[in-house]
């Protein structure tokens, strides 16, 4: 079953106005960061005190959207893998587009914007409701 995906990278050290939302392509969005990201205990039971009172204090991320059977499933985009290399999940494409529009962005400002974690769920369907709930992945 198909289902809708969310990479979301909240970033630090950027303070734009609140609903800036500027596409970065293939899914990415740099936009502010979801409600839901900071209200979710799942997405932050694992982190250190620091990166959760970073992604707390996030106003702005990167976010992608997509459909995925699951995370950690192999991305459809990734061409043939060599030399023993393991192909990429589609959560780690997605966390190294982040990474490139970091660098996207410092390359024509330098700043000391960064994130320091990359966060997954999955949109599960509810019975009864007209949208799911994100969960996260582990």
């Amino acid at each position: 079953m198909t289902v809708m995906a969310f990479t979301v990278v909240p970033l630090h050290n950027v303070s734009l106005p609140l609903g800036t939302r500027v596409p970065f392509g293939d899914d990415l969005v740099f936009q502010d960061t979801p409600e839901w990201v900071k209200a979710d205990k799942a997405f932050l039971k694992y982190l250190a005190q620091h990166d959760k009172q970073s992604v707390l204090d996030s106003k702005h991320a990167f976010v992608a959207e997509y459909d995925a059977n699951s995370i950690g499933e192999p991305d459809p985009e990734q061409r043939t893998v060599t030399n023993g290399e393991k192909q990429l999940t589609v959560q780690e494409a997605k966390t190294r587009l982040a990474a490139l529009g970091n660098l996207a962005i410092w390359l024509r400002q330098p700043s000391p914007l960064c994130f320091t974690v990359s966060l997954h769920a999955c949109m599960w369907p509810i019975p009864g409701e007209p949208r799911g709930t994100p969960k996260s992945g582990q």
